[in-house]
């Protein structure tokens, strides 16, 4: 089981936007740009701890997600069903990207590089969540 999440996180040494460090009030100023940059998925480590993960996304309010990140991105709630035994096991990855970005860019060139990254990892679902 993997997941790809529309929550815009990340790890913090892994900032895919472009300039790096902009803060979620930037983003949101920015939108416009963000709509027309490349579709990035981050690649985030199933065993990260929440204050290694960043959450920038114009397309949401986050307060939420910077109280609990599962809220948008369930990544301790899948390791905890893999360890009781729930579902057979998680990919050493999950992933996530901002989803305020070209649904064209998004559905002609990000998805089938996704879909072909999932087949690689042999992976049997996928849990899409959107934020």
């Amino acid at each position: 089981m993997s997941m790809i999440s529309t929550g815009g996180l990340f790890c913090k040494d892994d900032d895919p936007m472009d300039p790096p460090g902009m803060t979620q009030e930037e983003a949101i100023k920015n939108i416009g740009k963000i709509f027309r940059s490349p579709v990035i998925l981050s690649s985030i480590p199933n065993n990260t701890l929440r204050q290694n993960l960043v959450i920038r996304q114009p397309g949401y309010d986050t307060r939420a997600a910077l109280i609990d990140p599962n809220v948008v991105f369930p990544y301790e709630i899948l390791t905890k069903l893999k360890n009781n035994n729930l579902i057979k096991s998680v990919t050493d990855n999950f992933y996530s990207f901002v989803g305020a970005c070209s649904q064209s860019n998004l559905i002609k060139k990000a998805a089938p590089q996704w879909v072909d990254l999932m087949i690689s990892q042999k992976v049997d679902g996928v849990l899409l969540v959107l934020a």
